[in-house]
C-alpha cells in the first residue's frame, strides 16, 4: 500500500488501531488460548493460570509452524495486532477478574517492553491494580518483567517472580 500523505497514513493507522481483530478462543479453567489472522500473518494468545489466580499473558506471531516473540516488520498488521491483544487482555480481565497478570519482554525487544508498559499503566488506570515493574538479567537474558495484581503479599509476589522468571527466563 502505497501511502500518498500524513493524513492518509494516520487514518490508516486509526482505523487499525480502532479495528481489533476476532479471536478464536479456546477456554478452559485454567487457560485461555486464542489464535487471530491478519491479511499476512496468523498470532496466538496464551492465557494460563499460575498461583495466587496471576495469570500468565503470552502472545506470539505464528511462524513456520513454531511461535516466535518476534513482530511483524513495521505495517498496518503492526496496529491490528497491538488493538487485539489490548482487547484480548482487557476481554478476560472483565470475564475472569483475575487476582493479576504477569507478562515479560525481554529488554532487546524495546518495542514490546514500550507496549507492556503502556498496557500496565492502562491496566492500573483502568482496573485499580498494583504495579510490580522490574528489569533483571545476565549476560544472556535481559527482561523487564511486569506484575498486574490486587492482593499479593511480598513472599507471593516473590514466589510468582521467581516461579516465572526460571519458566521463562532460565535465570
Amino acid at each position: 500500500m502505497k501511502i500518498k500523505s500524513f493524513d492518509e497514513l494516520f487514518t490508516n493507522i486509526k482505523e487499525a488501531l480502532d479495528s481489533p481483530i476476532k479471536v478464536n478462543w479456546i477456554k478452559t479453567k485454567m487457560d485461555w488460548i486464542g489464535s487471530f489472522n491478519t491479511d499476512k500473518n496468523t498470532y496466538s494468545i496464551i492465557i494460563s493460570k499460575q498461583d495466587y489466580d496471576i495469570w500468565k499473558f503470552k502472545y506470539f506471531l505464528e511462524k513456520e509452524g513454531k511461535l516466535s516473540i518476534k513482530m511483524t516488520k513495521f505495517d498496518y498488521d503492526v496496529f491490528k495486532v497491538i488493538s487485539t491483544v489490548y482487547k484480548s487482555a482487557f476481554d478476560f480481565i472483565e470475564e475472569v477478574n483475575p487476582n493479576g497478570l504477569i507478562f515479560g519482554a525481554d529488554n532487546d525487544s524495546p518495542t514490546r517492553v514500550k507496549f507492556y508498559s503502556k498496557f500496565s499503566n492502562d491496566c492500573v488506570e483502568k482496573y485499580n491494580y498494583k504495579l510490580y515493574e522490574s528489569s533483571f538479567g545476565n549476560e544472556k537474558v535481559n527482561p523487564t518483567l511486569f506484575v498486574l495484581y490486587y492482593e499479593l503479599t511480598n513472599k507471593e509476589l516473590y514466589n510468582i517472580i521467581k516461579k516465572i522468571t526460571e519458566e521463562e527466563f532460565g535465570i
